[in-house]
């Protein structure tokens, strides 16, 4: 069973990961397996891709940058206390967001596999998205809100509310609109003004 998928930029490929174990892999987008994604001990939570990496985080924390061509190591990168629930590239795919079930959002540099930046977010983190330029991450949590981020900062510039829980968050290509999930089977939309 197939638990998150997602397609992998400027490749004709997806990443998923399954339910209630430790595995993944990468298929064509007309289903042939191209690799298997492996070495995490526990279940994992969390699948992003860029155009040059993968990354899939699990229950203790860990999570493993991959290249995409083949799935080989990169590093392993170790974030805040909790399960790795949300994982999200930068458009340029130079930084890489995590979220926890402890509500951090904790910044990677990619290419040097370091820490740059953590902060609390929720009370659990559930979904992220960087906006077009990269200059803001956009954070769902199971609290119902909808938080705005200054990425060199942490600080919060904004913030809505979904009302329940919120599963998923995602922004349009030219960044006008934000859209959420959650639990309570509601998308709910906003149109950004300037805010």
């Amino acid at each position: 069973d197939v638990y998150k998928r997602q397609v992998i930029p400027n490749h004709n490929a997806f990443a998923a990961i399954m339910l209630w174990n430790a595995r993944g892999g990468v298929w064509t987008l007309d289903g042939a397996p191209l690799f298997a994604l492996e070495g995490h001990p526990t279940r994992l939570r969390a699948v992003g891709c860029s155009a040059h990496h993968i990354a899939t985080g699990d229950r203790d924390t860990r999570v493993l940058l991959r290249y995409v061509e083949d799935g080989q190591p990169l590093a392993e990168l170790i974030g805040e206390s909790g399960e790795v629930t949300a994982l999200a590239f930068s458009p340029d795919g130079a930084t890489l967001a995590v979220g926890t079930t402890t509500g951090y959002i904790s910044l990677f540099d990619v290419e040097e596999a370091e820490l740059i930046l953590t902060w609390r977010a929720h009370s659990q983190t559930t979904s992220l998205v960087f906006n077009p330029t990269g200059d803001v991450m956009i954070s769902g949590g199971v609290d119902g809100a909808i938080m705005f981020w200054d990425v060199q900062t942490g600080e919060r510039l904004n913030g809505r509310s979904h009302g329940g829980s919120v599963n998923a968050v995602d922004i349009s290509a030219d960044g006008a609109v934000v859209v959420a999930a959650g639990d309570d089977a509601r998308v709910t939309m906003w149109r950004l003004t300037g805010d």
